[in-house]
């Protein structure tokens, strides 16, 4: 099929659609493609730049190509091996699984931030960082729930995906400040009291300019509707964008594993005390040194996802059980908020009043290196 515009624009306004009818049902996955002549970036003269299927509208009669740009289109087939397609019934388990683990995992963080809360002290910037922790990886996640089939609307779509990589940023950024904070009160005793307001800051802002920037890049290629794929409202591989929240995620994860190995060398030294906060800093340190290679590991096979049909159920295993994994060991296994709990219920079974104040662990007055 070929298409041309005269006079040629140098873009055009609104992507060109086209209709292909099937002769014959494929199984192999299915590529819009163009006749670009033979070089060495496409040694078979196809390419499938500008280009590509809108899946939501393409069925096993007829496949719909969306292009940024006007020549001779085809409809290639590819037939692979290694490549086991998503049936219709691992749709419905995958999506089964997606909705109950989500949920699981929005409880699990709305649970923790109540726990913080109601239990600990909300100025210590431990509890701060948890917190924000909590709210922005479970916004992220509220998001994802919510609007990842909206692929119907282009501007619904294209910021349920922007929403939700902010926030899964700001969720990476609080680890980082997280293991920060254990690097410099356990290795060089710090007190980051009055670095907490920058810590915000940084914490928040610098996801929105990663996310302004993919916006703007994908706006200036192939329009901002290329920063989604057509199969759900996520940043998509086509146009390599998703790279960059790859490439922040590796990043967080080897800094802040990097810092845990020094924190975890310098808790091996402390000598066995009776002291509450000495032992929940291990806690903590142990909660993180599981924690951060998790969250990390868990977008390794978001990426592998369309290498095998396994990495897809991994995948989503693995994202829906955050929420749950953070309120385990960040609550369940923090003294302070189950002794607190405990000390409450234990009121309320006896019938009188107390009132016990307990912090997520003392905070050093030292404010300086030592």
């Amino acid at each position: 099929m070929a298409a041309t515009v005269d006079p040629r624009p140098k873009k055009l306004q609104q992507n060109a659609v086209l209709k292909f009818k099937n002769l014959e049902v494929a199984e192999g996955e299915r590529f819009c493609m163009f006749w670009s002549g033979y070089s060495e970036k496409n040694p078979d003269g196809w390419s499938d730049e500008g280009c590509h299927v809108v899946r939501s509208e393409s069925s096993s009669v007829q496949t719909e190509c969306s292009c940024n740009h006007m020549t001779h289109f085809a409809v290639l087939v590819g037939y692979g091996d290694n490549l086991e397609q998503i049936t219709k019934t691992d749709e419905k388990i995958l999506t089964i699984l997606t909705y109950i683990g989500l949920a699981v995992s929005i409880i699990g963080i709305i649970l923790t931030i109540i726990s913080y809360v109601y239990f600990t002290d909300v100025h210590q910037p431990l509890s701060q960082i948890r917190i924000s922790l909590a709210s922005s990886l479970g916004a992220g996640q509220v998001i994802f729930l919510a609007g990842i089939n909206a692929t119907g609307n282009t501007t619904v779509c294209v910021a349920v995906a922007a929403l939700t990589q902010y926030f899964l940023m700001a969720a990476f950024f609080w680890m980082f400040v997280e293991g920060i904070y254990l690097y410099l009160f356990v290795g060089k005793v710090y007190n980051i009291n009055n670095k907490m307001t920058i810590y915000h800051v940084m914490s928040w802002c610098f996801p929105a300019v990663m996310v302004a920037i993919s916006l703007s890049i994908a706006a200036g290629k192939d329009g901002i509707q290329s920063l989604v794929s057509d199969e759900y409202c996520w940043m998509t591989s086509d146009n390599n964008l998703i790279w960059m929240f790859v490439v922040f995620v590796a990043m967080i994860d080897v800094v802040c594993i990097s810092m845990l190995v020094r924190v975890i060398k310098k808790t091996t030294t402390i000598q066995p005390t009776e002291e509450t906060h000495i032992q929940q800093i291990r806690l903590d340190t142990k909660a993180c040194a599981v924690l951060i290679p998790f969250l990390g590991v868990t977008w390794l096979f978001a990426i592998l996802s369309p290498r095998h049909k396994a990495f897809v159920y991994t995948f989503t295993i693995l994202y829906s059980t955050q929420g749950f994994l953070i309120f385990f060991f960040h609550c369940v296994s923090n003294i302070q908020i189950t002794e607190r709990i405990r000390a409450r219920v234990n009121v309320f079974r006896i019938g009188r009043s107390a009132n016990v104040g307990i912090s997520p662990y003392k905070t050093p007055t030292v404010s300086t290196y030592v």
